[in-house]
């Protein structure tokens, strides 16, 4: 017994002893001695009560930690994060042991929206997009915006692209002017009876003028020269436009079926006084100081529109904070994005469905919406467990706002966007539409959520098909110059190294491809195309321009043959890209794919077992775009890249080519099938988007006007002249020779 207790002390105690330092002390040490001491279990017992209190707390605050280490959620950081902690799983615990219409609601909202990480991986994307567009198009700001650039991929998204013009300079006073004005500098003038809006007075030409702004768009009052806004936007139709039918959906230019909108604007680099409150006022935890910094230190942006409500609003340009707004969606959790996804599938769903009241909510004043809950609550109310409190936390504002027919702006209260939209006459609808989802709850947003989960497209659940056809859809590049080409080239270099996205790096590989088809047609020639120094240059190009999508990068590698005089190998390269181009394959660019589209595309390529990068190679096609007087058109087409770039789809400009070398070797027989062919090609549409008809009749037409058939050759160009969307400029020209 004695011997146990013996040993039960030893355990319990804890020898503390005088260790020897053999190296020099800056301060020397107090404990000369050795010390034993009694460490007692109830020490022990503490130390495990405050670790799990500690615990506690932390998972009590966790939103609030994560906001603090990830600000902005739209970084390789955060979606490593990702990768490695599922951290909402506990919620979802809470919500499996809760209602089973709340977890199957849930479910099927997770399922239209996408997990974290897809709605991280899209915002990344554009984000991105934005950086390599801003290199290679440096004249101007591109600035991704709208719902899919937010990461919410919903039916009915649409992509926003807000271009900022440079070499314009806008000030708040006459303090902020320089003495000398290198650009257009316009000083910004409050409207007091509307806030939100500001009027633009010329102070100063400058000596790098705008290329864009021209003097018509200026107007003269005894006040001054001020910038008219309706004269701002209609010049830029007609400079970057001049062959598209669009027209206006508020501030932006938008095509003929509203799919893509394009906000040409100003920038103001100083935050603005009207919004000065913004940044001091009393908030919850979000947003996060860093996201507020961030915001403030961009400024803001003006768009060319005026209050709806004002018949004479020509002079008045709105403040846009659609930067800002983008770094506060970027900066919300996963619920809050849950939440905002739900408020727009719902409401909008339900409003839409009257014809009175369908033109009455917009998607923006959702957002504005959410960001006032957000602000006003805790961010650990917005949990998983808790999706569906944050909702109904969202409808009680919005009934309140309903009722007083007062929407504040989120930076500018005084602001109230309902103003010419809804008031004492038309809101009674709104409220009781509100006021039935309140009443029958999940019934009905399950409901609504079945409904919206049908528009899905078949397999366009699965993440890896979903992603694909949001990289088709959305991927574009502004035409480079040639040194801005080579500096895009090496920032994707950069980009490539990490990331970890396997969507972002076939987005970089695809950026690769595509500057490589840009610069080959920009390269600086010694003298001719037919020397050995540049057949190695335009080979290095050409070679990379095939790796990711193959087709429209072989058309270009056979133009160059057939312009340097190899016939045979010309011919040789067309039959291998006709062989290539099959049903089953996906036209890039287009703005929506049917469900037939999507079906054969994932049943063909297996987007379970084979790579991105070789899904896109295989199962993609491009048009072929030719620069204004690229060196690598033929000779027979100069006429049609004289003035602008032309955009030729694949099999169009295979069948075409195939012509022109018939022609050249006189091969009547061959020559007559293969204009057959063009025929049936653009007949049929084979592939052949709606915005490039006009550009495949004109070819059309110059290939039968080289075959000494002008009345076909005149009918294939009033055709073309009459297209719905985007005119062939050459078209016209061609029309009047041959009358």
């Amino acid at each position: 017994m004695e011997k146990d207790k013996h040993n039960t002390d030893d355990m319990t105690q804890c020898v503390l002893k005088h260790i020897d330092y053999p190296g020099r002390r800056r301060y020397s040490s107090k404990v000369q001695q050795s010390y034993r001491g009694v460490l007692s279990n109830d020490m022990f017992a503490q130390f495990e009560k405050e670790f799990k209190s500690c615990l506690t707390r932390r998972q009590q605050k966790k939103q609030w930690i994560i906001n603090l280490l990830y600000p902005l959620k739209s970084t390789i950081e955060y979606f490593e994060y990702l990768e490695k902690f599922a951290y909402f799983e506990p919620d979802i615990i809470a919500l499996q042991q809760s209602d089973k219409k709340d977890l199957e609601s849930f479910n099927i909202l997770r399922k239209i929206v996408g997990t974290e990480a897809d709605i991280r991986i899209r915002q990344r994307l554009f984000i991105i997009q934005d950086m390599i567009n801003n290199v290679c198009a440096p004249y101007v700001t591109s600035i991704s915006s709208g719902s899919i650039a937010e990461g919410m991929d919903l039916p009915g998204s649409d992509v926003d692209v807000m271009r900022v013009l440079k070499n314009v300079l806008v000030v708040k006073t006459i303090q902020h002017i320089k003495s000398s004005f290198q650009y257009t500098t316009l000083l910004m003038e409050t409207v007091l009876s509307d806030p939100g809006f500001i009027r633009l007075k010329l102070v100063a030409d400058g000596d790098r003028e705008s290329k864009i702004i021209s003097p018509h768009s200026f107007v003269e009052t005894p006040e001054g020269i001020y910038l008219s806004a309706y004269l701002f936007i209609s010049d830029i139709v007609k400079q970057i436009f001049p062959a598209s039918k669009v027209g206006l959906h508020g501030p932006c230019i938008s095509d003929k079926n509203h799919e893509l909108d394009f906000a040409y604007c100003l920038r103001v680099t100083s935050w603005p006084e009207i919004a000065k409150k913004w940044i001091y006022r009393h908030r919850q935890e979000w947003p996060p100081n860093s996201v507020i910094e961030k915001v403030v230190n961009y400024g803001c942006l003006l768009v060319p529109i005026g209050p709806k409500y004002l018949k004479t609003n020509n002079l008045m340009w709105r403040l846009s904070f659609s930067v800002a707004e983008k770094h506060l969606v970027h900066s919300f959790n996963y619920t809050q994005l849950l939440c905002y996804g739900l408020l727009k599938l719902s409401i909008m769903f339900i409003i839409k469905r009257n014809n009175c009241t369908k033109d009455l909510l917009c998607s923006y004043f959702l957002k504005t919406l959410l960001f006032w809950v957000s602000e006003e609550n805790s961010i650990e109310t917005f949990r998983i467990s808790n999706i569906f409190h944050c909702y109904y936390l969202c409808l009680a504002k919005l009934q309140s706002w309903l009722s007083n027919c007062y929407c504040p702006n989120y930076f500018i209260p005084a602001y109230n966007m309902f103003l010419g939209k809804i008031n004492a006459s038309n809101n009674n609808r709104l409220l009781v539409d509100i006021y039935c989802i309140k009443c029958m709850g999940n019934t009905i947003l399950n409901s609504v959520l079945k409904r919206q989960c049908l528009l899905l497209p078949d397999l366009l659940d699965r993440s890896e098909v979903r992603q694909d056809f949001l990289l088709y859809r959305t991927f574009v590049i502004l035409p480079p110059k040639w040194k801005d080409g080579i500096r895009a080239l090496t920032l994707v270099e950069s980009l490539r190294k990490d990331e970890p996205s396997s969507l972002i790096f076939s987005l970089l590989e695809c950026f690769h491809d595509n500057i490589n088809k840009h610069i080959v047609q920009l390269s600086p020639l010694n003298s001719t195309l037919n020397t050995k120094t540049n057949f190695k240059r335009y080979s290095k190009h050409l070679n990379d321009a095939v790796k990711t999508e193959p087709i429209s990068g072989l058309l270009l590698y056979a133009s160059f043959f057939y312009v340097t005089g190899k016939i045979a190998t010309t011919l040789e390269l067309i039959e291998n890209v006709l062989l290539r181009c099959t049903p089953e394959q996906i036209l890039l660019g287009k703005c929506t794919y049917t469900k037939t589209e999507i079906k054969n595309y994932a049943q063909k390529f297996d987007c379970q077992s084979r790579k991105r990068c070789d899904r896109i190679h295989l199962g993609t096609i491009d048009d072929v775009l030719y620069r204004q007087q690229s060196l690598l058109i033929p000779a027979e087409l100069q006429l049609e890249v004289q003035y602008d770039s032309m955009s030729i789809p694949p099999v169009v400009m295979a069948h075409c080519l195939k012509y022109l070398c018939f022609h050249c070797l006189n091969d009547t027989r061959r020559k007559t099938q293969a204009l057959r062919d063009l025929y049936l090609t653009v007949r049929e549409g084979y592939f052949i988007s709606r915005l490039s008809i006009s550009n495949s009749l004109t070819v059309l037409g110059v290939c039968y006007e080289l075959n000494d058939e002008k009345d076909k050759a005149l009918h294939s160009y009033h055709k073309a002249l009459q297209c719905g969307d985007t005119i062939c400029r050459s078209a016209a020209i061609r029309k009047s020779k041959l009358l």
